[in-house]
């Protein structure tokens, strides 16, 4: 069986941040480094880590919290990934020295199961293709948020912003093969029908939610590697297990906001915390941008809080 060590705090060059002074707890996880406080204790997978579901109280901006885990053999990191709901990007980013796929057994893996909430209303879906998350919102739970890992459209296929909604929701989807897709295929030599008909190897998965915007859906996926990868021409790809949950909840007429975000903050039990993912590309000329605007809202939140901010850690992270 599986167990995890969680962390009560942290810090971190890859995933969120936290940047008042004088914070060194992440030391534990990365051996050769300092460390002044006990390991904490190991504790059942099973019970103790929350990974989709979370309460939420007042302006409440981070979930979650940081936790590790042992590989066992021939685990790889997309597993412990999806276990964990974790995306391919998020378990790589935060794990940097460790083989994906072939990692040593019992080496220790961070798990980084603590979010910051996109700054945007708590309504319906919001989806950040910079972190290539998801947060659903229900309506019918006003204190409650669960939030997913999805893929996203590659590069010159990019998933559209904006506002829109689900307009049809559709279980066992056949695929009708756009022809953008036809061509893409047959220029490499691979010849697609015109329509993949329901089942275990139709890209769509077992659920799909068209949005009411151009011909994009959210959707399952017969390769749950992909998540956390810009893998598709634009639609949102869950795990399986995912999308027939979202699917059983959300209701045609659902809001969906799609933001490109990729420095989130957020102040929480007297620190302040940064969450920093590298732009898409589409965004990557607006880099310096982003950071001024990061910037801003780091000075906004720390004045409020009389708090001082380490901006050599900042300028490490962003």
């Amino acid at each position: 069986m599986l167990t995890v060590k969680k962390l009560p705090y942290f810090i971190s060059l890859f995933a969120a941040t936290m940047l008042l002074n004088g914070c060194q707890i992440l030391s534990n996880y990365f051996p050769g480094q300092d460390r002044a406080i006990a390991e904490p204790p190991s504790v059942q997978l099973q019970s103790d880590i929350a990974k989709h579901e979370f309460e939420l109280s007042g302006d409440q901006a981070l979930v979650g919290e940081l936790a590790a885990v042992d590989t066992r053999e021939n685990d790889t990191l997309p597993d412990v990934a999806r276990h964990f709901g974790l995306g391919y990007n998020d378990i790589t980013a935060a794990n940097a020295g460790i083989s994906a796929w072939t990692p040593r057994a019992n080496s220790r893996v961070l798990l980084p199961v603590q979010f910051i909430l996109p700054d945007a209303p708590h309504k319906g879906i919001v989806l950040n293709v910079a972190n290539m998350r998801m947060f659903y919102y229900p309506k019918k739970e006003r204190n409650k948020v669960y939030t997913y890992p999805v893929g996203i459209g590659r590069d010159g296929w990019n998933t559209p912003m904006g506002m829109t909604s689900v307009a049809v929701k559709t279980p066992n989807p056949d695929w009708h093969v756009p022809p953008s897709i036809h061509r893409e295929h047959a220029e490499k030599g691979h010849y697609l029908p015109s329509v993949v008909r329901a089942g275990p190897d139709n890209p769509l998965g077992f659920y799909a939610m068209r949005l009411a915007i151009g011909s994009y859906l959210i959707h399952g996926t017969n390769k749950p590697f992909g998540i956390g990868m810009q893998i598709s021409h634009g639609c949102v790809q869950m795990y399986p297990e995912d999308i027939e949950v979202l699917f059983k909840k959300v209701s045609v007429g659902t809001p969906v906001r799609i933001v490109h975000d990729p420095y989130l903050t957020a102040w929480n039990d007297n620190m302040l915390y940064l969450e920093a993912n590298e732009p898409l590309e589409k965004w990557s000329n607006s880099k310096l941008q982003l950071k001024k605007q990061v910037s801003k809202e780091l000075r906004k939140i720390a004045k409020q809080h009389n708090a001082t901010v380490d901006w050599d850690k900042v300028d490490r992270v962003i």
